[in-house]
């Protein structure tokens, strides 16, 4: 038997695409025992995980399944290839390559009362892990990040996302938001050769723990990222994202903002960092803002949380957005006005082409030229520069990195 977490719930057309990250039952049984000392070791060879991906019509297309499957919970899998009446599913071992085998199963519900499943949920968070402080965390973002200009990159990673503020004069990062990328059902969306810059050390923010925003510390051409600090929201995991907390953790590199009241924003001098309003782990991220006075730019990049739950302060005179949640449509989630005086206004969707998900909607699309935004950029036709009225120079003509702006 397998444990499953869903990470995403997707409805495309007439389909629901459920995801689920799995892993065995049986490797984790001695750290089910005891969750709190599990975190005090590393986990990264400690069990394998994968991902299964279900299409289904309606729910009841699940056997045995009473009610609606729920996004960030977990189920009991059953994986029996010689039945013939479970539901249908792709299975992806590797998070790179989106060779999956098709596989049937069946899903069963965790009564959330029962001890057992309290140890699953205490095990698959960041309880126990020691949380950062406001000026531990404001160093981190504003210690050695000074550039006399700057501007916003969002870079092609496929079906993912990966943005940094960038030093003018080479085009470096000094703080990243988001390190992910195609995985999975969409690892073929990811650039190949795709490298990174490290030059300034920069930290990264990460919005949200799903795979498609940290995934390239797990890329053979980026196994380097881990080495720097990364700033985590307080978020219950799945098993994969816990291996690589885990790893964080023993380089010295996990700095959890903690979910308190008195640390909801840090400013810097090249926008603020804030924690969005939600519940879900799409919604109750870190989103960013970015803002530059002498290039009269702000602009909002949500991560994939849902424009609704992020504070009204954030969403003003905005000249630039980053689509939420790769511009796939969402019920009752207008998107905030763009700035009336400007001519040009930016929106940028993060996306991969041909992804599985059929993002971006086109109902998103036509909501978001309803409210002001007139120039769509899109990642798949490569780099893009915010802030900046010319492409930047590169300060190692990508000997060393393959982070050139093309579109600005």
């Amino acid at each position: 038997m397998f444990l499953g977490y869903v990470d995403q719930i997707e409805r495309v057309d007439n389909m629901f695409y459920i995801v689920f990250d799995v892993v065995s039952e049986h490797q984790l049984k001695k750290l089910l025992e005891d969750p709190v000392s599990a975190k005090q070791i590393n986990l990264s060879d400690a069990y394998s995980t994968f991902c299964l991906m279900l299409k289904v019509h309606k729910w009841s297309d699940v056997p045995a399944l009473q009610r609606e499957i729920e996004i960030d919970r977990w189920y009991k899998i059953e994986i029996n290839d010689s039945e013939s009446n479970l539901v249908n599913a792709i299975r992806y071992d590797d998070m790179n390559s989106n060779n999956g085998v098709d596989v049937n199963v069946q899903i069963y519900f965790l009564d959330k009362r029962v001890n057992s499943t309290k140890n699953i949920y205490h095990l698959f968070s960041l309880n126990d892990f020691p949380k950062s402080n406001e000026n531990e965390l404001t160093n981190l973002l504003t210690q050695n990040r000074f550039a006399s200009k700057t501007f916003l990159a969002v870079y092609n990673v496929g079906q993912g996302n990966c943005s940094a503020v960038c030093n003018s004069l080479n085009s470096s990062p000094i703080v990243y938001y988001d390190f992910g990328g195609g995985c999975y059902s969409n690892a073929h969306t990811y650039p190949s050769g795709q490298q990174y810059c490290f030059t300034n050390n920069p930290p990264i923010v990460l919005s949200h723990w799903d795979n498609d925003h940290w995934s390239s510390a797990n890329h053979l051409r980026s196994p380097w990222a881990k080495n720097y600090p990364w700033i985590v929201p307080d978020q219950p995991l799945n098993a994969t994202q816990l291996k690589f907390a885990s790893e964080l953790a023993f380089l010295g590199n996990l700095y959890i903002w903690p979910r308190i009241s008195t640390l909801k924003l840090i400013r810097t001098g090249y926008g603020a960092f804030f924690y969005c309003d939600g519940t879900s782990k799409n919604d109750s991220g870190l989103g960013f803002l970015y803002s530059s006075e002498q290039e009269d730019i702000r602009a909002l990049l949500p991560g994939d949380a849902a424009y609704k739950y992020i504070n009204s302060r954030f969403k003003n005179d905005l000249s630039s957005i980053v689509a939420s949640h790769h511009g796939g449509n969402r019920r009752l989630d207008p998107p905030p006005f763009a700035r009336s005086t400007q001519s040009n206004t930016n929106i940028v969707y993060p996306y991969g082409l041909h992804n599985s998900y059929g993002h971006p909607g086109v109902l998103r699309f036509g909501e978001h030229v309803h409210f002001g935004w007139n120039k769509d950029i899109h990642t798949y036709k490569g780099h893009v520069g915010l802030g900046i009225s010319s492409l930047p120079p590169i300060g190692c003509s990508t000997n060393y990195c393959d982070l050139r702006i093309v579109q600005i």
